[in-house]
């Protein structure tokens, strides 16, 4: 499957005598980047633990060969490279000891600062300067301070200073890949024993010597560690082609530039999409990466019940305003539904959130403070998925009626967009879909008309309302997260507390969202139970009490408190449930990570197959 589509669009390239080469152009660049990161973090570690181990040998041997007995409490680590101790003894031997480890630190730190020139890491320019100071700073720190006192001293201050900012960098690229406990251990093993060391050096105290060999070991210490973890993180972001995000959309993007491929689309465009016997509504819930779980249903859906037709109405919320366009597509002519599902099961089970966000540096989060991360690479994403022919097709009347659901920050409304909407662009209605997607804080506003706006469940979880006053006969809700259950683990912990506190927040939405179409459903069957009584009435006698019955029915079908459960437009008499995990899938929705997205979408092929007994359009 994974290489139907790019044979067939090499094969009309050739037709043309063109060769499409984006695909393996793109995979080996992903590949290349991927490498690149990793052997960057790899080179860096290496030249860290140089440092450490190569200056922790030199140091101690000038401590051991020092001219007079030296001591953790009274003597400072700048007294080893002293030309000569209080008395007036020679130093030479610890001296040069000494000197050979600060040069050890300037050439591990030079190294460090080449490769972040290299690129492969997020701020490398940030990080190249804190680097060169703490390079430059060991260099200084050579001279002895009996008689060099000004340039040795500053020399410690840069050296300090740039290894103590590159271990904050590193801590906080590990933050914002949200490994919050790797970043929250290098920086206690960091401040714990500088904090400490800096009081006691600012006033003096006794015992900031044997303080201040602690806050050096502390510092390295963090700086090794947050290497390494970043090093795995890399080294777990590369791994077998099939692994990576595979090109299939940069070529798809590439097909429609071909003239036989143009023709193509224009042909399948022409012809009507698949029809239900009924209108028949698919509601995507919001739930960010979990929404692998709503592709493994998909899936089943297609390859299962596609013949017998496709839903009429599909529309979603957050992470389900990215599925829903796609999802309407399946209902297209041609090898085009295929596609579409190919790049749903593309973007969640392959990507990883590095391809969805990207972080905001420092100077970034100094420039503008709305978010931590911005969304420019889920921006990319969109426009290669949601073809100009597509969104053409989206519009036309032979299509489902798509629609998302994003939140007017500034108004706090439900906005509600389709293709079919009055002016709607392709440009305008990705943005509606980008919007629906963001999460506040965590990702950087979609600006429509000059208001921001997020993510759709704000306002809607499960966005069924707009699918009922569209004439749905049935819905299909698709949820992604379980019905809440009984906690079956101790709640003694805060962060337990909130997850749980969450978690039955996000039922209570969800149940919420369903309750008035579940009550229209009940609706429809007392309106037609009201309608079959009315109609024996009128073939009563006129007597007092049949005007008085027929009376009091009419007043209760136009009764506009009622309208809402019993007006003739709401026609929804069927909600398919079921559809939902059987599990917690995860608690943090923006983690992208393929090897637990293949799981979740694995669950939401077993649940479909178990729920779906017939077609539910």
């Amino acid at each position: 499957m994974a290489q139907a589509y790019p044979a067939a669009a090499g094969i009309e390239a050739m037709a043309e005598g063109r060769r499409l080469v984006t695909g393996d152009a793109t995979l080996r660049g992903a590949a290349a980047s991927h490498a690149a990161t990793k052997d960057v973090m790899m080179s860096v570690r290496n030249a860290l633990v140089l440092l450490a181990s190569g200056a922790a040998v030199l140091l101690a041997g000038a401590m051991l060969v020092y001219a007079e007995p030296y001591e953790f409490r009274a003597h400072a680590l700048s007294d080893l490279g002293l030309t000569r101790v209080q008395d007036g003894t020679a130093n030479g031997l610890s001296a040069l000891l000494f000197a050979a480890a600060m040069f050890v630190g300037c050439m591990a730190m030079a190294r460090c600062a080449a490769l972040f020139r290299t690129g492969g890491v997020p701020g490398a320019a940030i990080k190249r300067i804190a680097a060169i100071a703490a390079s430059v700073g060991y260099l200084a720190a050579i001279f002895p301070h009996d008689s060099f006192r000004a340039v040795h001293f500053a020399g410690c201050a840069a050296m300090v200073g740039g290894l103590w900012a590159l271990t904050m960098l590193f801590a906080w690229d590990l933050a914002r890949d949200r490994r919050y406990g790797a970043a929250l251990l290098v920086t206690l093993i960091l401040n714990l024993p500088m904090l400490p060391y800096a009081g006691a050096f600012v006033i003096d105290a006794d015992g900031k010597q044997s303080l201040q060999k602690l806050a050096v070991a502390g510092l390295i210490a963090a700086l090794v560690i947050a290497v390494e973890a970043l090093k795995r993180e890399a080294s777990s972001g590369t791994g077998s082609a099939s692994e990576l995000r595979l090109p299939r959309r940069r070529q798809a993007s590439a097909l429609h530039s071909y003239p036989v491929a143009r023709r193509r689309v224009r042909s399948w465009q022409a012809q009507p999409g698949l029809r239900s016997a009924e209108r028949s509504a698919l509601v995507i819930s919001g739930g960010g990466s979990k929404g692998a779980f709503a592709v493994g249903v998909l899936r089943d859906l297609y390859d299962r019940y596609r013949s017998h037709g496709w839903f009429s109405i599909v529309g979603g919320s957050s992470t389900g305003a990215l599925i829903a366009p796609a999802a309407a597509m399946l209902a297209a002519p041609g090898d085009v539904a295929e596609r579409a599902m190919e790049a749903l099961e593309e973007s969640y089970t392959m990507l990883q959130t590095t391809d969805v966000l990207e972080r905001h540096t420092w100077l970034d989060l100094m420039r503008r403070r709305d978010a931590l991360n911005s969304s420019k690479p889920l921006q990319r994403l969109l426009e290669e998925t949601v073809h100009d022919s597509w969104f053409a097709w989206l519009r036309s009347d032979d299509a489902p009626l798509c629609y998302v659901v994003y939140t007017n920050l500034r108004t706090g409304a439900r906005v509600v967009a389709t293709p079919r909407d009055p002016g709607m662009t392709r440009q305008r209605f990705l943005e509606a879909m980008l919007a629906s997607a963001s999460v506040p804080g965590i990702m950087e506003a979609t600006r429509i008309d000059g208001d921001p706006c997020f993510d759709g469940t704000l306002r809607d979880l499960v966005p069924a309302d707009f699918a009922v006053e569209s004439g749905a006969t049935t819905m299909l809700p698709i949820l992604l997260d379980p019905q809440s259950q009984e906690w079956d683990g101790p709640l003694d912990r805060f962060d337990r507390i909130l997850a749980r506190a969450f978690a039955v927040l996000v039922d209570e939405v969800g149940r919420n969202d369903l309750e008035i179409p579940r009550l229209q459903v009940m609706g429809r069957t007392v309106r037609d139970a009201l309608l079959g009584i009315r109609r024996i009435t009128d073939g009563m006698t006129t007597s007092p009490q049949a005007r008085a019955l027929r009376a009091a029915l009419d007043a209760i079908l136009k009764d506009p408190e009622l309208a809402p459960l019993l007006h003739p437009q709401v026609r929804l008499n069927r909600i398919v449930d079921g559809i939902r995990p059987r599990y917690a899938l995860t608690d943090d929705a923006l983690d992208f990570s393929p090897e637990h997205m293949r799981r979740w979408y694995e669950h939401g092929l077993e649940v479909s197959r178990t729920v779906l007994r017939e077609a539910p359009f």
